[in-house]
């Protein structure tokens, strides 16, 4: 199937996942092993029903990374995580699929052409699971913490509270990687942004427009992965 195993002790392990302390053993790769551990990699993560600025909003957000040459990290569902991975595609970016099954069981079905277009455009799938693993609550849970560990900063586009997308926010404060949420001011009235609030109030930096992304991708540049808080 042409899927790559790569264990923790492999030179091609990414350094990111490497040093925080809950790290898979092993990882699953279909695709260009070195997609994963490019120089600049954000997630771009946010709920499965957008509202109509916040889908927009992760498009512009997406759009500006990848003119900064960020390699953009999601988990391939529906919502904000395909808008992510298909605007980088279209952007001419590399992104990176983190998911929560066997790369032989591509969730959800209707995102089997956009994993294929990922693979086949210098990105990559990757999974700590083992092919025929099917997909539940546990190991998207599990899934959230190798997207952010991957990733040099996260961002959130939005998010209810009660999330697994506040998950993903959770395990990149623990890993000392940088927060930002889009600001909840900016995503309308149809948006459901009580985790965006959440999140700056406990002091997720905040984005407002193209300047505050702008600002991201240099910090990039300043920086270096930390390992775990914890």
């Amino acid at each position: 199937l042409g899927i790559k195993v790569i264990p923790v002790t492999s030179g091609m392990y990414p350094r990111n996942l490497s040093i925080i302390p809950d790290g898979p053993l092993a990882l699953f790769l279909l695709g260009d092993v070195d997609a994963m551990s490019k120089d600049r990699q954000v997630a771009v993560v946010g709920t499965r029903k957008p509202s109509s600025k916040g889908a927009v909003f992760c498009q512009r957000i997406t759009r500006t990374l990848v003119e900064g040459d960020v390699t953009i990290i999601s988990g391939l569902a529906h919502g904000c995580d395909s808008i992510a991975h298909e605007t980088c595609l279209d952007s001419g970016g590399i992104t990176v699929a983190v998911m929560p099954c066997g790369l032989d069981v591509i969730t959800p079905t209707s995102n089997r052409n956009l994993a294929k277009r990922i693979a086949n455009s210098g990105g990559a799938l990757i999974s700590e699971y083992p092919l025929g693993t099917k997909p539940r609550k546990g190991t998207y849970v599990q899934r959230n913490r190798i997207q952010s560990g991957l990733s040099d900063a996260v961002i959130i586009v939005e998010a209810a509270i009660k999330s697994g997308t506040m998950e993903t926010a959770g395990h990149c404060r623990k890993q000392g990687r940088p927060l930002y949420s889009v600001s909840p001011d900016t995503l309308g009235n149809d948006a459901d942004p009580g985790g965006n609030k959440k999140l700056i109030e406990s002091g997720a930096k905040v984005l407002e427009n193209k300047d505050d992304v702008l600002d991201l991708v240099q910090g990039l540049d300043n920086q270096g992965p930390t390992s775990s808080l914890l």
